[in-house]
C-alpha cells in the first residue's frame, strides 16, 4: 500500500483490499484508482475544483501497461520489423 498522502482520510488495509479486488476484476493496475482517489482528496473542498480535470487527464494519459505487456509489444514490433526487412 503506497498512498501519496498520509493523513486521517488515508485508506487502510480494508479499502486497499477492495481496490485490489476491483482492479483485478476489471484488469487495471491498482495504482490507477489509487492515483485517482489521491487526486480527489487533493482537490476536496477547494473552490477551484475544475482544476481536478487536468489532473485526472494527466493520470489517465500515463502508460498503465505492465512491464511484461510492454516487453511483449516490443517483441511483436521487432518481429514485424524483421519480417518487413526480409520481404523488402
Amino acid at each position: 500500500m503506497n498512498w501519496e498522502r498520509e493523513d486521517i482520510s488515508t485508506p487502510r488495509q480494508l479499502e486497499f483490499d477492495l481496490l485490489e479486488r476491483n482492479s483485478t476484476k476489471y484488469d487495471i493496475p491498482v495504482r490507477l484508482p489509487q492515483k485517482l482517489l489521491d487526486a480527489e482528496w487533493q482537490y476536496y473542498g477547494m473552490r477551484r475544483r475544475g482544476l481536478i480535470h487536468k489532473t485526472i487527464e494527466k493520470i489517465m494519459n500515463e502508460d498503465w501497461r505492465s512491464f511484461e505487456e510492454i516487453q511483449a509489444e516490443m517483441a511483436t514490433r521487432q518481429q514485424q520489423a524483421d519480417r518487413s526487412r526480409e520481404t523488402g
